[in-house]
């Protein structure tokens, strides 16, 4: 008779899935999956969910598996009220009575679990702040609940925490409040963060059995049988969707926040509302690909010069992203002339036309590329608009256009999370003549948002419409481009 060896819970517990699995017993759905192995992977993750999406069950089991997996682990979590901070610890005592866990620990407190004197685990309310600055550690994680309601003394005590020794960081909520920290980790903060949204939709509840998601439609006309489907009976479910969809309508808020995870704006005037951002992430179907394939590229250049802000190349066709580059140089002109030389071997596309900002140092970047043959577009951003019965200037026309296309959800493969940052902080109005305009940068500073969009703007070159009225000539010819 053979005997199986003991699983070794610190080997096992550097996998966080597979540790719930073995010792805690748990059935698992994909976006809880994910959460875990990001918490593991990233120093920062943070997770907007609808109502009852699990995202605090799959978080509760995370101190279990952090302490196994290091010797002098410890963990810290917090939320807005003590009792919220008792009602997560519940659920950390519920994971470890579910399987064979319950052999690894002591017994949970209601607000912590203790090991030895450097391996422990504890809740603290977010008034208490100023009594977690001391915790320090090789291996520390971080667990901020309804991280919405948290108060700004706890985020600065997390600061002084994470400022040595390995630590990860999870925040958890719903998106309820388009402002404050927990905002801030999804639009200008995206770029450090592991970013994770949940949608009713997403859920297997809300799933067809082929995992094709339910439509709101098809939600509408089920039958009692197909509305009582649910696999997960924990999780949000169809009922509740319904129920919602109907009191509340598909654009509330609430609807919004409650049901599709995204953070309602209650800014009238963002003109690239976080929702679609997110959107835009997703890979291309099979049908955008095929269709891709007879159309040339579009290339956007935002060219900075010296400093902090960057050159960025865009590259697309059709809504598929392609690509997107960055250089901090002052001078990047050979590097972006050796990436434009590649393009078209590199995707197998030709080339259509490269649109160049040429307000400022960008007017003799835009010659430069006209004399190796490129086919430029010289973009004047004060220009008058196409349309002048609507825009103020081509450039809010030019941010309308790529507006358009991710209200429509044709956009695909927007990968880096620093463009859908600044995507993310452009806001628009009407001037007194009606038309429309986009804020200035200096604008954008004063209310708090630094530096400059270069990567959304050569994302908005990149799709803007065109005119050979004002396209800089081809190699050998004299120099013009029409301001």
């Amino acid at each position: 008779m053979t005997i199986k060896p003991k699983p070794n819970a610190a080997q096992i517990a550097k996998n966080p899935v597979k540790f719930q699995y073995h010792f805690l017993a748990r059935k698992l759905w994909a976006k809880q999956r994910e959460i875990l192995r990001s918490v593991y992977d990233n120093p920062l993750t943070a997770v907007k969910g609808c109502h009852a999406s699990g995202k605090t069950f799959a978080a509760a089991g995370l101190p279990l598996s952090w302490l196994a997996r290091y010797k002098t682990g410890k963990v810290m979590t917090t939320a807005p009220t003590l009792r919220q901070v008792k009602t997560f610890w519940r659920d950390v005592s519920v994971a470890r009575s579910g399987g064979p866990a319950r052999q690894l620990f002591p017994e949970t407190t209601s607000i912590g679990l203790d090991i030895a004197p450097d391996r422990y685990a504890f809740g603290a309310s977010s008034s208490a702040g100023v009594n977690i600055q001391g915790l320090h550690g090789s291996d520390v994680l971080i667990i901020v609940d309804e991280a919405p309601g948290v108060e700004s003394d706890i985020w600065d005590a997390i600061e002084g925490i994470r400022a040595g020794g390995n630590v990860h960081q999870l925040e958890l909520g719903n998106p309820v409040t388009p402002s404050g920290k927990f905002y801030d980790s999804f639009t200008k903060e995206r770029s450090i963060y592991n970013c994770i949204s949940i949608s009713a939709f997403d859920t297997p509840n809300l799933q067809h059995p082929d995992g094709r998601a339910v439509t709101e439609a098809e939600l509408q006309e089920m039958t009692p049988e197909e509305i009582a489907y649910k696999p997960f009976p924990s999780l949000v479910t169809r009922s509740w969707v319904r129920e919602r969809l109907k009191v509340w309508g598909p654009k509330h808020p609430k609807y919004l926040a409650r049901v599709l995870g995204e953070f309602p704006s209650d800014d009238p005037y963002s003109v690239f509302p976080l929702s679609w951002i997110e959107r835009a992430k997703r890979e291309p179907t099979p049908e955008e690909f095929t269709r891709s394939l007879g159309f040339p590229m579009q290339v956007g250049i935002d060219v900075a010069g010296a400093g902090a802000d960057e050159t960025v190349m865009t590259v697309r066709v059709g809504g598929i992203i392609l690509e997107q580059e960055f250089w901090s140089e002052a001078d990047p002109r050979g590097a972006v002339l050796r990436k434009l030389s590649g393009l078209t071997t590199a995707h197998k596309r030709p080339l259509g036309v490269v649109v160049v900002d040429i307000v400022g140092i960008g007017y003799n970047f835009a010659l430069h590329l006209a004399d190796f043959g490129f086919p430029v577009f010289g973009f004047n951003a004060g220009r008058s608009a196409l349309d002048k019965e609507q825009f103020a200037s081509r450039k809010a026309e030019a941010h309308w256009t790529l507006r358009e296309y991710m209200r429509d959800n044709l956009i695909s493969q927007l990968e880096d999370e620093e463009t859908g940052a600044q995507l993310s902080t452009i806001r628009y109005r009407e001037n007194s003549r009606g038309l429309t305009e986009i804020e200035s940068k200096d604008e954008r500073n004063a209310r708090g948002i630094p530096g400059s969009p270069d990567r959304a703007e050569s994302l908005v070159d990149a799709f803007m419409k065109t005119s050979t009225g004002e396209r800089v000539v081809q190699f050998n010819q004299p120099y013009q481009i029409r301001p």
